[in-house]
């Protein structure tokens, strides 16, 4: 068995959360299930790992990450505050696998608040975001299959979370809230039931 994989388990399910945020913090890249695929992740608090992340991937490190936060609550500490329609959103599809596009100070910044145990916990335990982006190649479709991402990753990173098979092969929906407008940038999860909700909304 591979040493920096890590299966989760009930029985030792606060272990692998302490395990893996010490490496977050210590600027160390993860891959974890999500609400929607595996990702590779690093603390949003911490470059290095960001940096690594562009790196193993291939990617223009100008393209913003996804950041996941555990709470509405978080989120809002670090962006603008939000219209009326991007509140609706938020409180009708979070948690979930929807992922808005925000106002912040000097720049917009993408989050989502998982529906997934293990990344509300680690966040928690963090205190702070942590960046989510798909598990592939740049250019090449996201890996799905754990075993398939052991096989290609496991030497790149620091630690595999391994969730098992998720429930779903669909990336989040991206809906940029940031004008009068919500716009959808990225059709994914729940993408119907979404546009349903807009369009009473405006």
């Amino acid at each position: 068995m591979i040493k920096n994989i890590l299966k989760i388990k009930s029985d030792s399910f606060s272990e692998i959360i302490e395990t893996t945020a010490t490496i977050l913090q210590n600027g160390g890249v993860i891959i974890y299930p999500t609400d929607t695929i595996y990702g590779f992740g690093s603390s949003y608090k911490n470059e290095i790992g960001t940096e690594k992340i562009f790196t193993i991937k291939g990617r223009d490190d100008k393209k913003a990450l996804i950041l996941l936060a555990s709470s509405i609550k978080m989120v809002l500490e670090y962006i603008l505050p939000p219209n009326f329609i991007a509140k609706s959103l938020m409180q009708k599809f979070w948690p979930g696998p929807i992922t808005f596009v925000f106002k912040t100070q000097n720049e917009n910044i993408a989050f989502r608040v998982p529906q997934n145990n293990f990344c509300i916990e680690l966040i928690k335990f963090l205190g702070s975001p942590i960046t989510s982006t798909s598990v592939n190649r740049n250019g090449k479709e996201p890996i799905t299959k754990i075993e398939n991402i052991i096989e290609e990753f496991s030497n790149e990173v620091d630690l595999i979370i391994d969730g098992g098979l998720l429930a779903t092969t669909t990336p989040s929906t991206i809906i940029d809230v940031t004008g009068d407008k919500p716009k959808i940038l990225r059709r994914g999860e729940k993408i119907n039931d979404i546009e349903i909700f807009i369009s009473e909304l405006v």
